[in-house]
Protein backbone atom coordinates (compact mmCIF):
# COMPACT_ATOMS: atom_id res chain seq x y z
CA UNK A 1 0.00 0.00 0.00
CA UNK A 2 1.09 3.64 -0.56
CA UNK A 3 1.47 5.73 2.06
CA UNK A 4 -1.47 7.72 3.06
CA UNK A 5 -1.57 11.21 0.97
CA UNK A 6 -4.20 14.20 0.67
CA UNK A 7 -5.88 12.14 -2.48
CA UNK A 8 -4.93 8.53 -2.40
CA UNK A 9 -4.86 7.11 -5.88
CA UNK A 10 -7.17 4.88 -7.33
CA UNK A 11 -10.10 6.83 -5.66
CA UNK A 12 -11.11 10.63 -5.17
CA UNK A 13 -12.21 11.92 -1.59
CA UNK A 14 -15.84 11.33 -0.18
CA UNK A 15 -18.21 14.30 -1.70
CA UNK A 16 -20.29 16.12 1.10
CA UNK A 17 -23.47 14.90 1.92
CA UNK A 18 -26.02 17.02 -0.25
CA UNK A 19 -29.53 18.65 0.50
CA UNK A 20 -30.88 15.46 -1.20
CA UNK A 21 -28.83 12.68 0.15
CA UNK A 22 -29.58 14.50 3.45
CA UNK A 23 -33.05 13.96 2.89
CA UNK A 24 -32.79 10.29 2.14
CA UNK A 25 -30.40 9.26 5.36
CA UNK A 26 -33.21 11.30 7.74
CA UNK A 27 -35.87 9.78 6.02
CA UNK A 28 -34.44 6.25 6.35
CA UNK A 29 -33.63 6.96 10.42
CA UNK A 30 -36.94 7.49 10.92
CA UNK A 31 -38.20 4.75 9.18
CA UNK A 32 -35.94 2.89 11.35
CA UNK A 33 -37.03 4.29 14.26
CA UNK A 34 -40.66 3.97 13.97
CA UNK A 35 -40.02 0.56 13.22
CA UNK A 36 -38.78 -0.14 16.23
CA UNK A 37 -40.27 2.56 18.96
CA UNK A 38 -43.38 1.42 17.73
CA UNK A 39 -46.10 -0.13 20.55
CA UNK A 40 -43.91 0.20 23.08
CA UNK A 41 -46.25 -0.97 25.53
CA UNK A 42 -45.97 -4.64 23.38
CA UNK A 43 -41.91 -4.72 24.62
CA UNK A 44 -41.22 -6.96 27.89
CA UNK A 45 -38.54 -9.25 29.10
CA UNK A 46 -39.49 -13.09 28.24
CA UNK A 47 -36.49 -14.25 26.65
CA UNK A 48 -34.68 -16.62 29.16
CA UNK A 49 -30.78 -14.79 28.07
CA UNK A 50 -32.72 -11.54 28.46
CA UNK A 51 -34.41 -12.08 31.66
CA UNK A 52 -30.65 -13.01 33.22
CA UNK A 53 -29.27 -9.37 31.72
CA UNK A 54 -32.25 -7.51 33.47
CA UNK A 55 -32.23 -9.20 36.74
CA UNK A 56 -28.84 -7.85 37.97
CA UNK A 57 -30.79 -5.11 40.33
CA UNK A 58 -32.70 -7.87 41.85
CA UNK A 59 -30.01 -9.71 43.72
CA UNK A 60 -28.09 -8.70 46.56
CA UNK A 61 -24.44 -9.31 48.31
CA UNK A 62 -25.85 -13.33 48.40
CA UNK A 63 -25.43 -13.45 44.48
CA UNK A 64 -22.98 -10.88 44.04
CA UNK A 65 -25.36 -8.40 43.35
CA UNK A 66 -25.78 -10.22 39.66
CA UNK A 67 -28.15 -13.48 38.57
CA UNK A 68 -26.23 -16.38 39.58
CA UNK A 69 -23.82 -17.67 37.06
CA UNK A 70 -24.44 -14.67 34.93
CA UNK A 71 -20.63 -14.95 33.46
CA UNK A 72 -21.96 -18.14 31.76
CA UNK A 73 -24.47 -16.15 29.40
CA UNK A 74 -22.64 -12.81 29.00
CA UNK A 75 -19.46 -10.36 29.98
CA UNK A 76 -20.61 -7.63 32.49
CA UNK A 77 -21.52 -4.56 29.85
CA UNK A 78 -25.25 -5.07 29.08
CA UNK A 79 -26.57 -6.12 32.18
CA UNK A 80 -24.23 -3.61 33.92
CA UNK A 81 -25.83 -1.12 32.10
CA UNK A 82 -29.55 -2.55 31.93
CA UNK A 83 -28.97 -2.35 36.01
CA UNK A 84 -28.67 1.46 35.67
CA UNK A 85 -31.29 1.91 33.70
CA UNK A 86 -33.43 0.06 36.48
CA UNK A 87 -31.47 2.01 39.04
CA UNK A 88 -31.88 6.13 37.28
CA UNK A 89 -35.46 4.90 36.49
CA UNK A 90 -36.31 3.63 40.79
CA UNK A 91 -35.53 7.26 41.37
CA UNK A 92 -38.45 8.44 39.98
CA UNK A 93 -40.83 6.44 42.03
CA UNK A 94 -42.46 4.99 38.97
CA UNK A 95 -42.91 1.15 38.15
CA UNK A 96 -40.83 -0.35 35.41
CA UNK A 97 -41.57 0.02 32.15
CA UNK A 98 -41.54 -3.13 29.78
CA UNK A 99 -39.78 -1.46 27.58
CA UNK A 100 -36.99 -0.11 30.25
CA UNK A 101 -34.66 -3.06 29.14
CA UNK A 102 -34.74 -2.73 25.72
CA UNK A 103 -33.15 0.78 25.74
CA UNK A 104 -29.78 -0.15 25.06
CA UNK A 105 -30.49 -2.52 22.35
CA UNK A 106 -33.12 0.02 20.73
CA UNK A 107 -30.77 2.95 20.82
CA UNK A 108 -27.91 0.27 19.03
CA UNK A 109 -30.38 -0.61 16.58
CA UNK A 110 -31.69 2.93 15.47
CA UNK A 111 -27.52 4.05 15.68
CA UNK A 112 -27.12 0.92 13.02
CA UNK A 113 -29.07 2.83 10.37
CA UNK A 114 -26.61 6.27 10.22
CA UNK A 115 -23.63 3.96 10.72
CA UNK A 116 -24.26 2.08 7.87
CA UNK A 117 -24.83 4.55 5.38
CA UNK A 118 -21.57 6.65 7.09
CA UNK A 119 -19.14 3.46 6.37
CA UNK A 120 -21.44 2.41 3.40
CA UNK A 121 -20.51 5.87 1.58
CA UNK A 122 -17.06 6.26 2.84
CA UNK A 123 -16.05 2.87 1.77
CA UNK A 124 -18.41 2.68 -1.52
CA UNK A 125 -20.02 5.82 -2.68
CA UNK A 126 -23.19 7.99 -1.24
CA UNK A 127 -25.87 6.23 -3.10
CA UNK A 128 -24.48 2.91 -1.52
CA UNK A 129 -24.68 4.68 1.61
CA UNK A 130 -28.30 5.34 1.09
CA UNK A 131 -29.16 2.00 -0.07
CA UNK A 132 -27.54 0.04 3.37
CA UNK A 133 -29.47 3.02 5.41
CA UNK A 134 -32.68 2.02 3.45
CA UNK A 135 -31.73 -1.85 3.95
CA UNK A 136 -31.31 -1.97 7.59
CA UNK A 137 -34.37 0.37 8.54
CA UNK A 138 -37.01 -1.47 7.39
CA UNK A 139 -35.21 -5.10 7.76
CA UNK A 140 -37.84 -6.58 10.65
CA UNK A 141 -35.02 -8.95 11.71
CA UNK A 142 -32.99 -6.34 13.16
CA UNK A 143 -35.62 -4.54 14.28
CA UNK A 144 -37.28 -7.21 16.33
CA UNK A 145 -34.03 -8.35 18.14
CA UNK A 146 -33.64 -4.63 18.72
CA UNK A 147 -36.68 -4.53 20.94
CA UNK A 148 -35.05 -7.16 22.91
CA UNK A 149 -33.02 -6.96 26.24
CA UNK A 150 -30.16 -9.14 24.18
CA UNK A 151 -26.75 -8.55 22.98
CA UNK A 152 -26.95 -9.20 19.57
CA UNK A 153 -27.82 -5.89 18.25
CA UNK A 154 -25.34 -4.02 20.34
CA UNK A 155 -22.83 -6.22 19.37
CA UNK A 156 -23.28 -5.99 15.54
CA UNK A 157 -23.32 -3.07 15.93
CA UNK A 158 -19.82 -2.53 17.88
CA UNK A 159 -18.14 -5.12 15.51
CA UNK A 160 -19.24 -2.99 12.52
CA UNK A 161 -17.76 -0.13 14.14
CA UNK A 162 -14.44 -2.14 14.93
CA UNK A 163 -14.41 -3.07 11.42
CA UNK A 164 -14.23 0.43 10.01
CA UNK A 165 -11.27 1.65 12.26
CA UNK A 166 -9.70 -1.28 11.38
CA UNK A 167 -9.95 -0.49 7.85
CA UNK A 168 -8.83 2.89 8.55
CA UNK A 169 -5.95 1.77 10.34
CA UNK A 170 -4.78 -0.64 7.47
CA UNK A 171 -5.38 1.94 4.61
CA UNK A 172 -3.71 4.90 6.71
CA UNK A 173 -0.73 2.38 8.65
CA UNK A 174 -1.81 4.34 11.84
CA UNK A 175 -1.65 3.29 15.09
CA UNK A 176 -4.26 5.58 16.65
CA UNK A 177 -6.77 4.49 14.59
CA UNK A 178 -5.34 0.51 15.00
CA UNK A 179 -6.51 1.41 19.49
CA UNK A 180 -9.25 2.71 18.43
CA UNK A 181 -10.87 -0.22 16.11
CA UNK A 182 -8.79 -2.27 19.79
CA UNK A 183 -11.52 0.37 21.77
CA UNK A 184 -14.65 -0.92 19.64
CA UNK A 185 -13.50 -4.70 19.34
CA UNK A 186 -12.99 -4.86 23.57
CA UNK A 187 -16.60 -3.02 23.55
CA UNK A 188 -17.89 -5.88 21.87
CA UNK A 189 -15.96 -8.53 23.54
CA UNK A 190 -17.09 -6.79 27.19
CA UNK A 191 -20.94 -7.22 25.34
CA UNK A 192 -20.99 -10.90 23.76
CA UNK A 193 -17.94 -13.16 23.96
CA UNK A 194 -17.37 -13.64 20.03
CA UNK A 195 -16.79 -10.00 20.42
CA UNK A 196 -12.95 -10.35 19.23
CA UNK A 197 -14.49 -10.88 15.77
CA UNK A 198 -13.18 -7.91 14.42
CA UNK A 199 -10.00 -8.97 14.99
CA UNK A 200 -10.60 -11.80 12.59
CA UNK A 201 -11.94 -10.21 10.10
CA UNK A 202 -9.17 -7.53 9.61
CA UNK A 203 -6.41 -9.77 10.04
CA UNK A 204 -7.92 -12.21 7.55
CA UNK A 205 -8.98 -9.12 5.01
CA UNK A 206 -5.75 -7.43 5.30
CA UNK A 207 -3.96 -11.20 3.83
CA UNK A 208 -6.75 -11.32 1.04
CA UNK A 209 -6.51 -7.46 0.48
CA UNK A 210 -2.17 -7.88 0.19
CA UNK A 211 -2.19 -11.21 -1.97
CA UNK A 212 -4.71 -9.71 -4.63
CA UNK A 213 -2.98 -6.59 -5.12
CA UNK A 214 0.61 -8.09 -4.57
CA UNK A 215 1.71 -6.00 -1.83
CA UNK A 216 5.43 -5.92 -1.08
CA UNK A 217 6.82 -7.10 2.03
CA UNK A 218 6.84 -3.75 4.06
CA UNK A 219 3.23 -3.42 3.45
CA UNK A 220 2.70 -6.87 4.34
CA UNK A 221 4.95 -5.65 8.02
CA UNK A 222 3.08 -2.85 7.94
CA UNK A 223 -0.57 -4.44 8.18
CA UNK A 224 0.35 -7.35 10.59
CA UNK A 225 1.82 -4.09 12.89
CA UNK A 226 -1.64 -2.48 12.54
CA UNK A 227 -3.72 -6.16 13.19
CA UNK A 228 -1.49 -6.42 16.49
CA UNK A 229 -1.94 -3.41 17.71
CA UNK A 230 -5.43 -3.54 17.80
CA UNK A 231 -5.67 -7.34 18.57
CA UNK A 232 -3.43 -6.83 21.79
CA UNK A 233 -5.36 -3.68 22.83
CA UNK A 234 -8.41 -5.07 22.59
CA UNK A 235 -7.32 -7.98 24.76
CA UNK A 236 -5.58 -5.89 27.32
CA UNK A 237 -8.94 -3.77 27.41
CA UNK A 238 -10.76 -7.43 27.93
CA UNK A 239 -8.81 -8.60 30.89
CA UNK A 240 -11.02 -7.55 33.57
CA UNK A 241 -13.68 -10.06 31.60
CA UNK A 242 -11.59 -13.09 32.84
CA UNK A 243 -11.29 -11.55 36.15
CA UNK A 244 -15.16 -11.07 36.38
CA UNK A 245 -15.51 -15.04 35.34
CA UNK A 246 -13.16 -16.17 38.95
CA UNK A 247 -16.75 -16.83 40.82
CA UNK A 248 -17.49 -19.46 38.57
CA UNK A 249 -14.07 -21.12 37.39
CA UNK A 250 -12.84 -18.39 35.33
CA UNK A 251 -12.60 -18.70 31.80
CA UNK A 252 -12.34 -21.91 31.37
CA UNK A 253 -15.75 -22.66 32.38
CA UNK A 254 -17.70 -20.33 30.08
CA UNK A 255 -15.73 -21.62 27.38
CA UNK A 256 -16.79 -25.26 28.14
CA UNK A 257 -20.10 -23.98 28.56
CA UNK A 258 -20.20 -22.41 25.17
CA UNK A 259 -18.70 -25.68 23.58
CA UNK A 260 -21.70 -27.20 24.40
CA UNK A 261 -23.85 -25.24 21.79
CA UNK A 262 -21.09 -26.08 19.27
CA UNK A 263 -22.37 -28.74 16.86
CA UNK A 264 -19.99 -28.57 14.19
CA UNK A 265 -20.05 -29.87 10.70
CA UNK A 266 -22.26 -32.99 10.87
CA UNK A 267 -25.25 -30.82 11.47
CA UNK A 268 -23.79 -28.10 9.45
CA UNK A 269 -26.50 -28.43 6.69
CA UNK A 270 -29.48 -28.78 9.09
CA UNK A 271 -28.79 -25.57 11.18
CA UNK A 272 -27.63 -23.56 7.88
CA UNK A 273 -31.64 -24.56 6.65
CA UNK A 274 -32.95 -23.16 9.37
CA UNK A 275 -30.51 -20.14 10.27
CA UNK A 276 -30.71 -18.67 6.77
CA UNK A 277 -34.15 -20.41 5.21
CA UNK A 278 -36.61 -21.06 8.70
CA UNK A 279 -35.69 -18.29 10.36
CA UNK A 280 -34.98 -15.50 7.38
CA UNK A 281 -38.58 -16.35 6.42
CA UNK A 282 -40.19 -16.14 9.75
CA UNK A 283 -38.93 -12.44 9.89
CA UNK A 284 -39.89 -11.99 5.99
CA UNK A 285 -42.67 -9.46 6.19
CA UNK A 286 -43.21 -6.76 3.65
CA UNK A 287 -41.56 -3.47 5.11
CA UNK A 288 -38.51 -5.96 4.83
CA UNK A 289 -39.06 -6.43 0.87
CA UNK A 290 -40.35 -2.33 0.32
CA UNK A 291 -36.76 -1.63 2.26
CA UNK A 292 -34.69 -3.93 -0.44
CA UNK A 293 -36.55 -2.54 -3.44
CA UNK A 294 -38.39 0.45 -3.02
CA UNK A 295 -36.14 3.74 -1.33
CA UNK A 296 -33.70 2.22 -4.24
CA UNK A 297 -36.46 2.31 -6.98
CA UNK A 298 -37.44 6.02 -5.93
CA UNK A 299 -34.48 7.04 -5.52
CA UNK A 300 -33.52 6.38 -8.99
CA UNK A 301 -36.24 7.77 -10.42
CA UNK A 302 -35.74 10.75 -8.22
CA UNK A 303 -32.19 11.40 -9.69
CA UNK A 304 -32.55 10.08 -13.10
CA UNK A 305 -29.02 10.36 -14.06
CA UNK A 306 -27.95 13.53 -15.89
CA UNK A 307 -24.84 12.66 -18.39
CA UNK A 308 -23.52 15.59 -20.78
CA UNK A 309 -24.42 14.70 -24.47
CA UNK A 310 -21.61 13.51 -26.47
CA UNK A 311 -23.14 15.02 -29.62
CA UNK A 312 -20.68 17.90 -30.58
CA UNK A 313 -23.12 20.76 -30.53
CA UNK A 314 -23.42 24.17 -28.94
CA UNK A 315 -25.45 22.67 -26.58
CA UNK A 316 -22.89 20.33 -25.81
CA UNK A 317 -22.96 20.91 -22.09
CA UNK A 318 -26.80 20.73 -21.94
CA UNK A 319 -27.31 17.75 -19.84
CA UNK A 320 -29.90 14.68 -20.73
CA UNK A 321 -31.70 12.10 -18.73
CA UNK A 322 -30.43 8.50 -18.82
CA UNK A 323 -31.98 5.25 -16.68
CA UNK A 324 -28.87 2.82 -15.27
CA UNK A 325 -31.30 0.45 -17.11
CA UNK A 326 -28.57 -2.64 -15.83
CA UNK A 327 -29.47 -2.03 -12.19
CA UNK A 328 -33.00 -1.29 -12.56
CA UNK A 329 -33.56 -4.34 -14.70
CA UNK A 330 -31.29 -6.34 -11.71
CA UNK A 331 -33.77 -4.98 -8.77
CA UNK A 332 -36.81 -5.53 -10.86
CA UNK A 333 -35.36 -9.35 -10.60
CA UNK A 334 -35.08 -8.95 -6.96
CA UNK A 335 -37.96 -7.53 -6.51
CA UNK A 336 -40.30 -10.16 -8.46
CA UNK A 337 -38.23 -13.00 -6.73
CA UNK A 338 -39.14 -11.05 -2.88
CA UNK A 339 -42.63 -10.45 -4.15
CA UNK A 340 -43.28 -14.51 -4.92
CA UNK A 341 -40.87 -15.64 -1.89
CA UNK A 342 -40.21 -12.72 0.38
CA UNK A 343 -38.68 -15.41 2.53
CA UNK A 344 -35.85 -15.42 0.13
CA UNK A 345 -34.38 -12.15 1.47
CA UNK A 346 -31.54 -13.29 3.62
CA UNK A 347 -30.30 -15.45 0.97
CA UNK A 348 -30.74 -12.90 -1.35
CA UNK A 349 -28.96 -10.59 0.45
CA UNK A 350 -26.12 -12.96 1.76
CA UNK A 351 -25.69 -14.00 -1.61
CA UNK A 352 -25.83 -10.37 -3.24
CA UNK A 353 -23.20 -9.63 -0.68
CA UNK A 354 -20.79 -12.23 -1.53
CA UNK A 355 -21.32 -11.69 -5.43
CA UNK A 356 -20.42 -7.83 -5.41
CA UNK A 357 -17.76 -7.60 -2.92
CA UNK A 358 -16.22 -10.31 -4.61
CA UNK A 359 -16.29 -8.19 -8.45
CA UNK A 360 -15.40 -5.43 -6.51
CA UNK A 361 -12.15 -6.34 -5.13
CA UNK A 362 -11.54 -8.12 -9.02
CA UNK A 363 -12.65 -4.39 -10.46
CA UNK A 364 -10.11 -2.53 -7.83
CA UNK A 365 -7.36 -5.03 -8.40
CA UNK A 366 -7.54 -4.16 -11.99
CA UNK A 367 -7.80 -0.37 -11.56
CA UNK A 368 -5.20 -0.30 -8.77
CA UNK A 369 -8.08 1.41 -6.57
CA UNK A 370 -6.25 -0.07 -2.95
CA UNK A 371 -9.33 2.03 -1.10
CA UNK A 372 -12.32 0.15 -2.89
CA UNK A 373 -10.11 -3.17 -2.44
CA UNK A 374 -9.02 -3.18 0.82
CA UNK A 375 -13.21 -2.13 2.05
CA UNK A 376 -14.26 -4.98 -0.38
CA UNK A 377 -11.70 -7.71 1.35
CA UNK A 378 -13.07 -6.57 4.82
CA UNK A 379 -16.88 -7.47 3.93
CA UNK A 380 -16.18 -10.75 1.67
CA UNK A 381 -13.97 -12.14 4.33
CA UNK A 382 -16.84 -10.83 7.08
CA UNK A 383 -19.87 -11.90 5.10
CA UNK A 384 -17.89 -15.72 3.75
CA UNK A 385 -16.20 -16.55 7.16
CA UNK A 386 -20.14 -15.90 8.65
CA UNK A 387 -21.84 -17.99 5.85
CA UNK A 388 -19.15 -20.72 7.16
CA UNK A 389 -19.02 -20.61 11.18
CA UNK A 390 -22.48 -19.50 12.12
CA UNK A 391 -24.64 -22.94 11.03
CA UNK A 392 -21.52 -24.63 13.10
CA UNK A 393 -23.71 -23.10 16.54
CA UNK A 394 -26.93 -24.57 17.49
CA UNK A 395 -29.51 -22.88 15.44
CA UNK A 396 -30.40 -19.81 17.11
CA UNK A 397 -32.11 -16.72 15.24
CA UNK A 398 -29.92 -14.17 16.48
CA UNK A 399 -26.70 -15.44 16.28
CA UNK A 400 -26.69 -14.26 12.55
CA UNK A 401 -26.95 -10.99 13.57
CA UNK A 402 -23.41 -9.95 12.92
CA UNK A 403 -23.64 -11.42 9.93
CA UNK A 404 -26.94 -9.59 8.35
CA UNK A 405 -25.28 -5.89 9.47
CA UNK A 406 -21.85 -7.18 7.59
CA UNK A 407 -24.30 -8.86 4.47
CA UNK A 408 -26.56 -5.16 4.38
CA UNK A 409 -22.50 -3.35 3.90
CA UNK A 410 -21.44 -5.90 1.35
CA UNK A 411 -24.63 -5.61 -0.50
CA UNK A 412 -24.66 -2.37 -0.30
CA UNK A 413 -21.82 -2.48 -2.93
CA UNK A 414 -24.47 -3.24 -6.07
CA UNK A 415 -25.28 0.62 -5.74
CA UNK A 416 -21.87 2.00 -5.87
CA UNK A 417 -22.10 3.30 -9.00
CA UNK A 418 -24.20 4.00 -12.01
CA UNK A 419 -26.45 5.52 -10.14
CA UNK A 420 -27.17 9.84 -10.75
CA UNK A 421 -24.80 11.05 -8.64
CA UNK A 422 -26.83 12.93 -5.39
CA UNK A 423 -24.76 16.14 -6.24
CA UNK A 424 -27.28 16.88 -9.79
CA UNK A 425 -30.02 15.92 -7.67
CA UNK A 426 -32.54 18.63 -6.02
CA UNK A 427 -34.17 18.11 -2.94
CA UNK A 428 -37.66 18.36 -4.22
CA UNK A 429 -37.69 14.98 -5.82
CA UNK A 430 -35.97 13.58 -3.01
CA UNK A 431 -38.95 14.65 -0.73
CA UNK A 432 -41.56 13.33 -2.76
CA UNK A 433 -39.48 9.94 -2.93
CA UNK A 434 -39.30 9.71 0.59
CA UNK A 435 -42.91 10.30 0.80
CA UNK A 436 -44.14 8.04 -1.69
CA UNK A 437 -42.12 5.18 0.57
CA UNK A 438 -43.57 6.70 3.80
CA UNK A 439 -47.05 6.07 2.42
CA UNK A 440 -46.17 2.74 1.14
CA UNK A 441 -44.67 1.58 4.22
CA UNK A 442 -48.22 2.79 6.49
CA UNK A 443 -50.07 1.03 4.14
CA UNK A 444 -48.38 -2.29 4.62
CA UNK A 445 -48.14 -1.51 8.26
CA UNK A 446 -51.37 -1.16 8.91
CA UNK A 447 -53.16 -4.13 6.74
CA UNK A 448 -49.78 -6.09 7.64
CA UNK A 449 -48.18 -4.88 10.42
CA UNK A 450 -45.20 -6.77 11.01
CA UNK A 451 -43.01 -9.39 13.53
CA UNK A 452 -41.45 -6.66 14.68
CA UNK A 453 -44.47 -5.51 16.96
CA UNK A 454 -45.09 -9.01 17.52
CA UNK A 455 -46.63 -8.62 21.47
CA UNK A 456 -43.64 -10.15 24.31
CA UNK A 457 -45.76 -9.57 27.06
CA UNK A 458 -47.28 -12.90 27.97
CA UNK A 459 -45.18 -13.34 31.38
CA UNK A 460 -45.71 -9.85 32.26
CA UNK A 461 -49.30 -9.73 31.95
CA UNK A 462 -49.59 -12.86 34.04
CA UNK A 463 -46.91 -11.74 36.80
CA UNK A 464 -49.12 -8.86 36.72
CA UNK A 465 -52.39 -10.56 37.58
CA UNK A 466 -50.54 -12.82 40.23
CA UNK A 467 -48.94 -9.99 41.69
CA UNK A 468 -52.24 -8.09 42.49
CA UNK A 469 -54.18 -11.22 43.35
CA UNK A 470 -51.30 -12.45 45.71
CA UNK A 471 -51.48 -9.26 47.55
CA UNK A 472 -55.30 -9.34 48.31
CA UNK A 473 -55.55 -13.40 48.65
CA UNK A 474 -52.66 -15.31 47.64
CA UNK A 475 -50.21 -14.18 50.32
CA UNK A 476 -52.28 -12.31 53.32
CA UNK A 477 -51.35 -15.05 55.86
CA UNK A 478 -48.98 -13.77 58.46
CA UNK A 479 -46.35 -16.11 57.50
CA UNK A 480 -43.92 -14.37 54.58
CA UNK A 481 -44.82 -15.80 50.70
CA UNK A 482 -41.90 -16.77 48.41
CA UNK A 483 -43.12 -17.40 44.98
CA UNK A 484 -40.20 -19.57 42.58
CA UNK A 485 -40.50 -19.87 39.04
CA UNK A 486 -39.37 -23.36 38.08
CA UNK A 487 -36.23 -22.30 35.17
CA UNK A 488 -38.46 -19.55 33.80
CA UNK A 489 -36.37 -16.65 33.99
CA UNK A 490 -38.32 -13.88 32.28
CA UNK A 491 -41.27 -15.26 34.46
CA UNK A 492 -39.13 -14.76 37.35
CA UNK A 493 -38.40 -11.23 36.54
CA UNK A 494 -41.85 -10.18 35.62
CA UNK A 495 -42.85 -11.55 38.99
CA UNK A 496 -40.22 -9.42 40.83
CA UNK A 497 -40.87 -6.25 38.98
CA UNK A 498 -44.40 -6.20 39.44
CA UNK A 499 -44.48 -6.64 43.43
CA UNK A 500 -44.28 -10.72 43.70
CA UNK A 501 -41.42 -11.80 46.22
CA UNK A 502 -40.01 -14.30 43.35
CA UNK A 503 -37.20 -16.14 43.58
CA UNK A 504 -35.43 -18.64 40.70
CA UNK A 505 -35.29 -21.80 40.55
CA UNK A 506 -33.69 -24.90 39.23
CA UNK A 507 -36.22 -26.74 39.90
CA UNK A 508 -39.51 -28.20 41.77
CA UNK A 509 -37.72 -29.84 44.42
CA UNK A 510 -36.15 -26.47 46.15
CA UNK A 511 -39.19 -26.12 47.67
CA UNK A 512 -37.73 -28.51 49.62
CA UNK A 513 -35.20 -27.10 51.42
CA UNK A 514 -37.09 -23.27 51.49
CA UNK A 515 -36.45 -21.62 54.61
CA UNK A 516 -38.78 -22.67 57.55
CA UNK A 517 -41.81 -20.69 58.62
CA UNK A 518 -42.60 -19.57 54.69
CA UNK A 519 -45.69 -19.96 52.61
CA UNK A 520 -44.39 -21.60 49.15
CA UNK A 521 -45.65 -20.56 45.76
CA UNK A 522 -44.66 -22.06 42.19
CA UNK A 523 -45.61 -19.80 39.10
CA UNK A 524 -45.87 -22.00 36.23
CA UNK A 525 -45.62 -20.89 32.56
CA UNK A 526 -45.07 -22.45 29.12
CA UNK A 527 -41.55 -23.15 29.44
CA UNK A 528 -41.57 -24.88 33.21
CA UNK A 529 -38.63 -26.38 33.79
CA UNK A 530 -36.51 -25.15 30.90
CA UNK A 531 -35.93 -28.32 29.12
CA UNK A 532 -38.37 -31.34 27.87
CA UNK A 533 -36.59 -33.46 30.91
CA UNK A 534 -37.26 -30.36 33.43
CA UNK A 535 -40.86 -30.14 32.54
CA UNK A 536 -41.04 -33.75 33.21
CA UNK A 537 -39.71 -33.30 36.90
CA UNK A 538 -42.45 -30.65 37.22
CA UNK A 539 -45.34 -32.60 36.22
CA UNK A 540 -44.16 -35.80 38.37
CA UNK A 541 -44.53 -33.70 41.13
CA UNK A 542 -47.63 -31.81 40.37
CA UNK A 543 -49.56 -33.67 42.89
CA UNK A 544 -47.48 -31.99 45.87
CA UNK A 545 -48.99 -28.43 44.68
CA UNK A 546 -52.66 -27.28 44.35
CA UNK A 547 -53.75 -24.47 41.68
CA UNK A 548 -54.75 -21.27 43.40
CA UNK A 549 -55.06 -19.11 40.31
CA UNK A 550 -55.17 -19.85 36.78
CA UNK A 551 -54.16 -16.94 34.31
CA UNK A 552 -54.86 -15.99 30.38
CA UNK A 553 -51.69 -14.28 28.70
CA UNK A 554 -50.22 -13.90 25.40
CA UNK A 555 -48.30 -16.55 23.98
CA UNK A 556 -44.66 -16.99 24.37
CA UNK A 557 -43.09 -14.91 21.15
CA UNK A 558 -41.07 -16.15 18.13
CA UNK A 559 -37.77 -14.89 19.77
CA UNK A 560 -38.32 -17.21 22.35
CA UNK A 561 -39.81 -20.11 20.30
CA UNK A 562 -37.19 -20.02 17.73
CA UNK A 563 -34.54 -20.91 20.66
CA UNK A 564 -36.31 -24.22 21.35
CA UNK A 565 -36.20 -27.62 19.39
CA UNK A 566 -38.65 -27.28 16.16
CA UNK A 567 -41.28 -29.99 17.99
CA UNK A 568 -41.03 -27.31 21.22
CA UNK A 569 -41.42 -24.01 19.07
CA UNK A 570 -44.65 -25.81 17.41
CA UNK A 571 -46.03 -26.80 20.85
CA UNK A 572 -45.62 -23.13 22.33
CA UNK A 573 -47.27 -22.01 19.08
CA UNK A 574 -49.96 -24.24 18.48
CA UNK A 575 -51.23 -25.86 22.14
CA UNK A 576 -53.59 -23.88 23.78
CA UNK A 577 -52.02 -24.63 26.88
CA UNK A 578 -49.40 -21.88 26.01
CA UNK A 579 -50.96 -19.04 26.91
CA UNK A 580 -51.74 -20.43 30.73
CA UNK A 581 -49.98 -19.11 33.42
CA UNK A 582 -50.40 -21.11 36.54
CA UNK A 583 -49.94 -20.54 40.67
CA UNK A 584 -49.36 -23.21 42.75
CA UNK A 585 -49.42 -23.56 46.73
CA UNK A 586 -47.08 -26.52 47.98
CA UNK A 587 -49.29 -27.92 50.17
CA UNK A 588 -45.89 -30.15 51.86
CA UNK A 589 -44.01 -28.60 54.66
CA UNK A 590 -40.68 -27.27 54.34
CA UNK A 591 -38.07 -28.91 56.35
CA UNK A 592 -34.70 -26.39 55.27
CA UNK A 593 -32.68 -24.35 57.63
CA UNK A 594 -34.36 -21.04 58.96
Amino acid sequence: MQQPSASPPGRSEVPAATPAERVWLWAAILAGAWLRLAYPSRMAVEHFDEAIYASNVLFGAESNWQYPRREMYAPPLLPAAIEWLHIAWGATGQAVPGWLPMVPALTCGIATVPSLWWIARRWFSPQAGIAAAWLIALCEFHAAYSRTALTDVPLALLVLWAVYWFGRALEAHSKWFAVLAGVFTAAAWWTKYNGWLPVAIAATGAVLFLRVMRAPRPAWLRSGAVCAIGGVFAAILWTPVIWDCQDIGGYAAVANNHRGYVEGWSNWFNNARQQFDRHGAAYAGWLTVLGVCGPTLALQLATVSRRRSSAPTSADSDPVYAWDGTRLFWLAVNGVILVVSPGSWFPMLIGVGIICSALALKHAATDRNERLALAAALVLVWVTSLVVATPLYRAYPRLTMPLIVGGVLAASIFWRRGWAPFADAPAGPAWCGCLVIAVLGTAIAFFRGSIAWEDRTGYRAAAQSIGADGASRWWSDTRPALVYAVVEPGFFYQLRVNGAPGLITGGADVVHNAPLGNQLFVAVGPLVGGTDEGRSVWFSQADEFELVGEYRAARLSSITRFDHSPDVAARLLDDDSATQYRLYRWKGRNTGAP
